[in-house]
């Protein structure tokens, strides 16, 4: 990996490689978006779910760190997405936060299914805010497909 993403396109800010070698739930790497102020940080892959698909899921863990210390306040944000080819949101499966669960690794499933027959864009995009940066991990990303 040498300290960027296999297969992912990486969109940073600050041009940082948003590979990591000390948070990751399994094997060597992980992702790391944010951490700093005004991030701006996007990870994204092309996929395709085939129209004879029988089963299609997402599959991935997250682990997320926050300076932030207002109790109820949603400052800083990770958002899976899909996006068409041209990179029009398409949907938003999951929208994370400083106030999510924090400091333990947690899975995530999504069904793909009703998006049999279309290429897309999976996307993980991450935005803070001006202070008390928010660190979001990824790590484990799979796309299982049952085909007849």
């Amino acid at each position: 990996m040498n300290g960027k993403p296999r297969y992912w396109t990486v969109s940073s800010v600050d041009a940082y490689s948003l590979a990591d070698g000390t948070w990751f739930a399994n094997g060597h790497y992980g992702a790391y978006l944010g951490g700093f102020d005004y991030a701006d940080d996007v990870l994204r892959q092309y996929i395709y779910v085939p129209g004879d698909a029988l089963s299609a899921n997402l599959t991935y863990e997250w682990y997320m760190r926050t300076e932030e210390t207002h109790p109820s306040n949603r400052y800083d944000f990770l958002y899976i997405r899909l996006r068409d080819t041209s990179g029009n949101l398409v949907a938003t499966l999951d929208t994370l936060s400083n106030q999510s669960l924090r400091d333990t690794w947690q899975p995530a499933t999504f069904d793909l299914l009703s998006y049999a027959g279309q290429s897309l864009r999976l996307s993980f995009e991450v935005d803070t805010d001006v202070s008390n940066a928010t660190s979001f991990f990824v790590d484990d990303v799979n796309l299982w497909i049952c085909r007849p």
